[in-house]
């Protein structure tokens, strides 16, 4: 199980992913999620910018965002106390008395401390409108003809737990328009008290088609790299990532290895190495075994990490993370003497 943090440091507790098909009765939730992502895409091809007012965090009135994550706020507060004193005193921590009676003022004058996380609730929901409006002009009716596209397919990725303060899944949207193939992520759908499932985060527009030409200029197999990088005089570009589920890493393949500026860059540099860990697709169990062994042995501490090493496995470069680079900024980045 992992946390993530969401807006001023809220926990949400997330036991991986599940992508939830037509093989039995849709929840609730699920048929809500679904008809989110459907009027989603119908608001980018019909151009109607007003539509994702209504379907995103940031359209909710102010008042109306304060009494709803106030709600959230004292539930996911109420829910930690009651889990730390039912622990034995063998489990507690050296600190269990101050954070209990930290907790305890929370809940009992709670005015004071909401402020600074309520504001980080606007500031989020303001940030969130602008990247959707960028996102929407770029892609939205405005910038294409979007009157033979098909679609679309809606798939829910979905927490297993959805009994929490502030339920959270995303939602991908396939779909085709003049022969490509198109898929808009809606990053962080959040369940708001009193306003049912609004997008609350960044949304993703992943051109597929372009991404299978990329994808298809890198290998798994590290050990056959070292062969063609050593055949070839060329040096190995090694990807550790979190395919997935880590946005760093969606960004750095989405903006950087899918286009065109890196793959010309690349095919006469770099033997190109995808080494993945991914959270909703299974690998085959050598393969993750190989992949961990990778991470130990370089010392792999997040995602994105990418490597250049030479035929040999020595490291020459790293880079850690990813800046939004523009393809012509993280080349040159690459070509930056170590």
């Amino acid at each position: 199980m992992r946390m993530v943090a969401w807006l001023a440091g809220l926990a949400i507790f997330w036991s991986g992913c599940t992508l939830f098909r037509s093989g039995r009765p849709l929840t609730d939730d699920e048929r809500a999620l679904h008809r989110l992502g459907e009027e989603f895409y119908a608001a980018f091809a019909s151009g109607n910018y007003a539509e994702l007012q209504r379907l995103s965090i940031w359209g909710v009135p102010t008042a109306d965002l304060n009494a709803s994550m106030t709600e959230v706020f004292l539930a996911d507060a109420r829910a930690s106390l009651a889990k730390l004193q039912s622990l034995l005193p063998a489990q507690r921590a050296a600190d269990y008395n101050r954070t209990v009676a930290q907790m305890q003022a929370f809940l009992g004058a709670p005015q004071k401390d909401l402020q600074p996380l309520l504001a980080n609730t606007h500031r989020v929901a303001a940030f969130t409108r602008q990247t959707h409006r960028q996102l929407f002009l770029r892609h939205s009716l405005v910038a294409r003809d979007w009157s033979a596209a098909e679609g679309p397919s809606v798939l829910v990725r979905q927490g297993v737990d959805t009994q929490t303060a502030l339920p959270e899944a995303a939602v991908e949207i396939l779909f085709s328009l003049h022969g490509r193939s198109y898929k808009l992520q809606l990053n962080t759908c959040v369940r708001l008290p009193g306003h049912g499932w609004r997008v609350a985060e960044d949304v993703t527009w992943i051109d597929l088609t372009s991404q299978a030409v990329a994808h298809a200029a890198w290998t798994e197999d590290f050990a056959a790299a070292q062969v063609r990088a050593r055949d070839e005089n060329k040096t190995m570009l090694v990807d550790f990532t979190g395919s997935d589920w880590s946005p760093p890493c969606v960004a750095l393949d989405q903006h950087v290895f899918n286009s065109a500026p890196f793959q010309q860059y690349a095919r006469d540099q770099h033997v190109l190495v995808k080494v993945d860990f991914p959270r909703n697709r299974l690998q085959p169990l050598p393969l993750r075994e190989a992949n961990a062994l990778l991470a130990r042995a370089y010392s792999i501490g997040g995602y994105p990490t990418v490597l250049v090493l030479d035929a040999n496995g020595t490291e020459l470069k790293r880079i850690n993370g990813y800046q939004n680079q523009t393809p012509a900024q993280y080349i040159q980045l690459l070509k930056a003497p170590p």
